[in-house]
């Protein structure tokens, strides 16, 4: 366990540590964070304090999406205290320290030995200065895995649409759109496994497509220094992460993905600046919200039509119970489903999971309550995609509170509403159109609210699975936050 924040907030971290000091951090080879056993040689001679520690510190922090400011208020540190770890101004950084700080940053076995080791390791003469050039060829620890390539059952247009795209290099930002749990990740992960095939854009070897899950990061200042930590130019540097990207770079082709952009649309404009500063680079971006900014080319990424819904729904349905099969006992029920659940591909996968249990027909009539059956996804997904709840919930998460204010109301428009309509409920709380017209807004660009045409006017309706989170929701939420 950290210490506790009151008794460590704004120590200084200058000094050499303090004898005796135990009981926090993660245990790794029988040894706790803090443990006071020297680190392996081998380890010790592979980096040294402080410029190696500080860039370690500084690459674990931003893969786990922390500011400077988040790390110390879960650490127990002082904000400056990490500031100076990371700027390597600390000579003997404190033991309980780093352990604390590792605990933090959920460092275990061989990443903590190797954490430790920079730390205590006293400096050499071999040693990159803090703000000096980094060795471009070591492995970059920014990058994750994506979701996995695979069955692309009903998105084949739109690979081959996407690999046009990036083939062409006319347009090198690209965003994937679309609600959550509608395959954006899957599908870039797909172009990622084409693109790294022998011959992939005139490259024998290919073209490796570093993946940057964006989902925990709430910072949008870091993201420069996320992509060029995935394409092996991090670490400690006077320039701008544009800067030597474009550097390290110098005009020869590389694709990187940010996945789960839609936290951090404040942050477009500097997407875009890095793509125009490096003309070698294209980035595909998949967010449930549009970025809203110059020289986007947007690939909108739909529910699948019920046809191509029932071929997943069939397949996945297989995977748990090998017999299963479409036949014409069962086809009408099955596609009463994929209608149901408006032919969401995350959302077909969970309903077919539950063909281990039910017949077709038994779950179609249980799917009035869509978010009350659909769930138990693997237990390798995302927690985002383990359920249908949680995937609508990470969507409103991403909003404004007034949005998610507006989300509740329109649970009284079983049908859906008309703009006066709405606009009339707000106003009884207390609030004005344009209130509601940036709320709305917000709801229909992360595809909760979907808008139709009805005798020259514009109706918002609420899908089923949103309709269900939004009653549960009014209960709950009177005033806006």
């Amino acid at each position: 366990m950290a210490p506790e924040p009151a008794r460590l907030r704004g120590r200084s971290e200058a000094t050499a540590e303090t004898p005796g000091l135990r009981g926090h951090g993660a245990r790794a080879s029988g040894a706790s964070a803090n443990s006071t056993a020297p680190p392996e040689p081998a380890l010790a001679n592979a980096c040294a304090a402080p410029g190696a520690f500080a860039e370690l510190l500084r690459r674990h922090r931003l893969v786990a999406g922390l500011s400077q400011r988040d790390l110390a208020d879960r650490s127990g540190l002082s904000e400056r205290a990490i500031r100076d770890l990371e700027r390597g101004a600390t000579a003997r950084p404190r033991r309980h320290s780093v352990g604390a700080v590792a605990e933090v940053l959920g460092l275990r076995g061989a990443e903590l030995a190797a954490f430790q080791a920079t730390a205590f390791q006293p400096a050499t003469r071999h040693d990159v200065a803090p703000g000096g050039d980094a060795d471009a060829r070591a492995e970059p620890i920014g990058r994750t895995d994506p979701a996995q390539p695979g069955d692309l059952t009903g998105r084949e247009h739109d690979l081959r649409a996407l690999v046009d795209l990036v083939s062409g290099g006319r347009h090198r930002l690209i965003t994937l759109v679309g609600p959550a749990g509608v395959g954006k990740s899957r599908l870039a992960a797909e172009l990622a496994a084409v693109l790294e095939r022998p011959g992939a854009l005139d490259r024998p070897g290919g073209l490796a497509v570093p993946h940057v899950d964006l989902s925990a990061l709430r910072d949008p200042g870091l993201i420069g220094e996320l992509v060029a930590d995935a394409l092996g130019f991090g670490g400690p540097s006077r320039l701008a992460p544009a800067e030597r990207i474009a550097a390290q770079l110098r005009g020869r082709r590389a694709v990187v993905v940010l996945d789960c952009f839609e936290r951090l649309v404040s942050g477009a404009a500097e997407v875009t600046a890095l793509v125009r500063r490096c003309p070698g680079l294209t980035v595909i971006v998949t967010t449930r919200r549009p970025l809203h900014v110059a020289g986007v080319r947007l690939l909108r990424v739909e529910p699948l039509p019920v046809p191509l819904a029932m071929d997943l729904f069939a397949r996945r349905a297989a995977a748990v119970r090998p017999d299963f099969r479409l036949t014409a006992a069962n086809r009408d029920a099955v596609a009463a489903i994929c209608e149901q659940v408006d032919g969401l591909p995350l959302a077909v996968e969970l309903a077919a999971a539950r063909m281990r249990l039910l017949t077709p027909g038994e779950l179609a009539a249980r799917l009035g309550r869509p978010l009350s059956v659909l769930t138990g996804g693997a237990r390798d997904l995302p927690l985002r995609h383990r359920s249908l709840r949680t995937a609508i919930e990470s969507s409103l998460e991403a909003v404004d509170a007034p949005a998610r204010t507006l989300f509740a109301w329109l649970a009284a428009f079983a049908g859906g509403g008309l703009l006066a309509d709405i606009e009339a409920v707000a106003v009884a709380f207390g609030r004005d159109s344009e209130w509601v017209h940036g709320a709305l807004t917000e709801l229909v660009d992360i595809s909760l609210v979907r808008v139709t045409g009805e005798g020259g006017e514009s109706r918002y309706t609420l899908p089923a699975a949103m309709a269900e989170l939004a009653a549960d929701r009014r209960t709950l939420t009177v005033r806006e936050p």
